[in-house]
């Protein structure tokens, strides 16, 4: 993790592997939990297995933002989120930008 990361730990360190650039897969599972005054949103597990190419971010765009950065760890569980749909986009949604405010992501990018 890095300096920027607020005093929330995430659950579970992000061990991935990969086939080929750029598809990657967990090798230990990862868990959002919901901060205080989140509580009508569920703890997601990613599971051990889970295919990912992080954040989906065209290449032509990765000079300005990488698919590897701050907010991998967050676009994991979304993209989990999306491939299962056991919850609903806004759902996802949600908990994707509140992963990226528990790693301390600027709310431009």
């Amino acid at each position: 993790m890095n300096e920027r990361m607020t005093a929330k730990v995430p659950v579970g360190t992000l061990h991935v592997s990969r086939f080929r650039e750029p598809i990657y897969f967990l090798i230990k599972p990862i868990t959002w939990r919901p901060n205080p005054g989140q509580e009508k949103y569920a703890a997601v597990t990613v599971p051990v297995g889970f295919v990912t190419e992080f954040a989906s971010i065209p290449r032509p765009f990765w000079s300005l933002l990488r698919p590897d950065g701050d907010y991998t760890y967050p676009a994991i569980v979304h993209d989990y989120l999306y491939w299962t749909q056991t919850r609903s986009k806004e759902v996802a949604d949600s908990i994707f930008r509140f992963g990226m405010q528990d790693f301390g992501v600027n709310p431009a990018t």
